[in-house]
């Protein structure tokens, strides 16, 4: 892979999210990769703004950006499958080359971002788990991504059909809750989902002076493990929430799955672009 940074950005208020974003790509050069944590941008408008700013920073430094953003109509047509009626929060893949992709959506927003607000649209659940091809140095390498709380497909796929080069996550967790997503991601890999993982974790300051970004490397040094993949293990590293109720003290440390998308029908797909990073 060329080279690639990992940065976890810190929350604060959305009129600033793009600026933040900006200040972070500061330490990327010419012809490098950054991954950025879930939400560069959250509502509509801030989101609109940063997909043009961030389009244009791509192209201009030669650099190619990937993070999520809160995309309906125009901007979210190149999503397999979405509905231009619904906003998602939706992987975007901004291109050195001045291509912006859009090959993937969170499949389980939280109860908040799902929840109706008469000054931001509702963000929708995606329906599937796309494969996603990069070209990286002229070397193929299937990728899939996942928003924080959508490591719930590992309860509902086998290794072998979520198997990938790379595995991606970008998310906002709690100190804990990375804990729990790096020790899950690491169970994968030995399973045989990917050879590669990247864990990426914004951060809130106001919460603790110690509190920091998230941004992990994980490689599979051995061979898969032949052992099962045991899906009762997984589900114990998550809390079901009732999407009508106060979240339970008892979820601190867990991740976080609205029970609304916990059975909800998801499906395995695959972005038909290559995208190519160079």
């Amino acid at each position: 892979m060329n080279a690639f940074h990992l940065i976890g950005l810190p929350a604060g208020p959305e009129r600033q999210a793009i600026d933040r974003t900006v200040e972070a790509l500061d330490q990327v050069r010419s012809g490098e990769t950054v991954f950025l944590s879930e939400s560069a941008a959250s509502k509509p408008a801030s989101s609109a703004a940063a997909f043009v700013r961030l389009s244009k920073i791509a192209q201009q430094r030669r650099i190619n950006i990937f993070t999520s953003l809160n995309l309906g109509g125009d901007l979210a047509e190149d999503l397999p499958g979405h509905d231009p009626a619904l906003h998602y929060n939706a992987l975007c893949i901004f291109t050195r080359f001045g291509m912006v992709h859009v090959p993937q959506a969170k499949v389980a927003p939280q109860a908040g971002e799902m929840a109706q607000s008469p000054r931001n649209a509702t963000v929708a659940p995606y329906d599937r788990v796309n494969l996603i091809r990069l070209d990286l140095d002229d070397h193929i390498v299937t990728a899939r991504f996942l928003l924080s709380s959508d490591l719930m497909v590992f309860d509902r796929f086998s290794p072998r059909e979520l198997a990938c080069h790379l595995l991606v996550v970008l998310a906002n967790f709690g100190a804990l809750e990375a804990a729990t997503a790096i020790r899950l991601v690491g169970y994968a890999l030995k399973r045989g989902v990917a050879t590669t993982a990247l864990v990426v974790s914004g951060f809130d300051p106001r919460e603790s002076e110690k509190n920091a970004p998230t941004e992990v490397v994980i490689d599979a040094h051995v061979e898969a493990s032949t052992a099962g993949w045991n899906r009762r293990s997984i589900r114990n590293r998550f809390f079901i929430h009732d999407d009508r109720k106060p979240l339970d003290a008892n979820a601190t440390g867990h991740l976080i799955v609205p029970q609304s998308r916990w059975r909800a029908p998801i499906a395995l797909g695959q972005y038909p672009v290559t995208v190519v990073l160079g």
